[in-house]
């Protein structure tokens, strides 16, 4: 688990959703994934099969039983056409990637009617952050505006939401990044490849 229990939220309502709509020959992809990716364990603890985490710092291919770490770009990967039943990715988007390129890679890799599980540094109103940088890339901070260009983004690349509605409403931010002097909440979303 991560050492910041707050940011094991995500992976906890991500397991929800897998084992509620998959089964254990399902092939789920960790976008961003680390070694030590939480849900990935889980779901190998539940006798799933086929685990990918996929990480640009990965140096090498390395499999640990039924999960395979392979390094790569989550925008550019090198899996087949409609291969992975589920696909998460948790608090890696903030990190300067590119929505189009994100959307349109993870239509092109996930199935038709598969789950792109989406997790976010998020706040109702815009956060400053120009200038910070983590993980060599640009911290930001989503906003209800940024988030909704971003989920129409997604519409434009054969996504619909899944499940509840996103709630873009928060009160309470329960995320202190004191390095930064930064306090906001996280978002998560699910949506469905349509066929």
């Amino acid at each position: 688990m991560h050492p910041n229990r707050e940011k094991n939220w995500d992976s906890l309502i991500a397991l929800e959703i897998i084992l509620q709509n998959s089964t254990p020959s399902s092939r789920i992809l960790d976008a961003g994934g680390d070694y030590d990716s939480i849900i990935l364990h889980w779901l190998y603890q539940y006798n799933y099969k086929h685990l990918y985490a996929l990480n640009l710092d990965f140096k090498k291919r390395i499999r640990k039983g039924n999960i395979e770490n392979i390094p790569g770009d989550l925008t550019k990967t090198l899996f087949p056409d409609n291969y992975f039943d589920i696909i998460t990715c948790f608090s890696v988007i903030e990190h300067g990637v590119d929505g189009d390129q994100y959307f349109r890679e993870i239509n092109r890799i996930l199935r038709p009617n598969g789950l792109l599980i989406t997790s976010t540094d998020y706040w109702i109103s815009q956060i400053d952050t120009i200038g910070l940088k983590a993980y060599n890339n640009p911290v930001y901070i989503f906003d209800k505006n940024s988030i909704e260009r971003l989920l129409q983004k997604a519409k434009n690349h054969n996504f619909r939401v899944f499940g509840k509605s996103i709630e873009l409403n928060c009160q309470e931010k329960v995320v202190s990044w004191k390095r930064f002097n930064l306090n906001f909440t996280f978002l998560i979303f699910c949506l469905q490849k349509e066929k």
